[in-house]
């Protein structure tokens, strides 16, 4: 498999600390503490109890770091604090992490598929720091698993097709970074990480625009040609005026597009369609968005999407790609790929995802 970017370690560890802040919010690992010595050292393996795909092993190392950073139980551990930061090289932290007495052993690579009772680390370490790192090991690692083995379902379902599996902004809170790399770490590929890395038309957006068109500002006068523009785009492509909410409508998508050019032209633009018609009016433009979403299209209608945009696009040196989404499932997304669009917009590759089922057995 290709390189893929990796894992935002700040992030990560951020998230981590939170998950630790969560354990140890009441206290130390009264259990762990009552029955474990404190030389104890154990031997773990992390194994896999279902067919899946991993991601996200660095976390069982940064656990480790996080614990040591903030939890220091012997001058071992004392002197492995200041070599456990980010800004640590991966070499430095695994000598912090041996003089502490942990050793991590990764047996698989991020995006490798596993079996049912296939070991995919070991870990040796004084048993008290792996009983209290265990949990958020698991957490972490089992929910990163389940988004990678979720993700290449529906890219080997697609697979041949020229189609991409992409994920959205529908991930969950302080989660977006680990969720998004094990799409990626199972052949997927990421959406805009956020709110300002490229910019979204959709159908709140172009109802405000459209509010905007006709006002008594100069944005507003300049707004009114869009207008004119946006209903001759579709009444050329059509052959007739059509409604006027649809001419409207699809005024207002092109003006939302003409406000994002004017405000960000350094970003890459989006925007949404929910007509046939709107599709038209941005493709006629002279410098129509990079990508064009279509929502909820049957398809037929994306059979006649691509075609169209095939048609405006020929012999132009434009590139505009087309993305199916809206109530995608796997049974139907060979059927959206083949109709070549370019990407699958799938929400639940981390909004709903179950985790894959890995223990840790001592």
């Amino acid at each position: 498999m290709a390189a893929i970017r990796p894992l935002n370690e700040n992030n990560t560890r951020g998230l981590i600390r939170a998950a630790l802040r969560e354990d140890l919010a009441y206290g130390p690992d009264i259990t762990t503490l009552a029955t474990v010595d404190a030389q104890e050292i154990s031997e773990a393996r992390f194994l896999t109890r279902e067919n899946g795909v991993v991601a996200a092993l660095e976390i069982i190392g940064w656990v480790f770091d996080v614990l040591l950073e903030n939890e220091p139980t012997s001058e071992a551990e004392v002197a492995a604090r200041a070599e456990t930061s980010p800004e640590s090289s991966a070499a430095e932290r695994a000598l912090a992490r041996e003089a502490a007495g942990v050793r991590i052993n990764l047996l698989v690579n991020d995006g490798d598929r596993v079996l049912p009772g296939q070991a995919i680390a070991k870990v040796q370490a004084p048993t008290r720091l792996l009983l209290t790192a265990e949990r958020t090991m698991l957490n972490l690692l089992t929910h990163a698993c389940g988004v990678a083995t979720e993700t290449r379902r529906w890219v080997d379902t697609v697979a041949g097709t020229g189609a991409e599996i992409r994920d959205t902004r529908k991930t969950l809170p302080g989660m977006r970074g680990l969720q998004k790399y094990a799409v990626r770490a199972a052949g997927g590929t990421n959406h805009r990480m956020g709110l300002g890395d490229a910019a979204m038309i959709k159908d709140n957006h172009v109802a405000a625009a459209a509010r905007r068109i006709g006002g008594a500002t100069e944005r507003g006068k300049t707004a009114g040609k869009s207008v004119a523009a946006g209903r001759s785009a579709v009444a050329e492509v059509n052959g007739a005026t059509g409604t006027n909410s649809a001419a409207d409508a699809t005024a207002g998508v092109i003006e939302a597009l003409r406000a994002i050019r004017a405000d960000a032209p350094h970003v890459t633009c989006e925007v949404e369609v929910d007509t046939l018609d709107q599709l038209d009016a941005l493709l006629a433009l002279p410098q129509p968005p990079e990508l064009i979403l279509l929502d909820n299209f049957s398809v037929g209608g994306t059979i006649e999407a691509v075609r169209r945009r095939d048609a405006a696009l020929q012999g132009r040196d434009t590139v505009v790609k087309l993305e199916s989404s809206g109530g995608l499932t796997l049974d139907v997304a060979r059927s959206y790929a083949e109709t070549g669009v370019d990407y699958l917009a799938v929400g639940a590759l981390t909004h709903s995802v179950r985790a894959l089922d890995i223990g840790l057995d001592y």
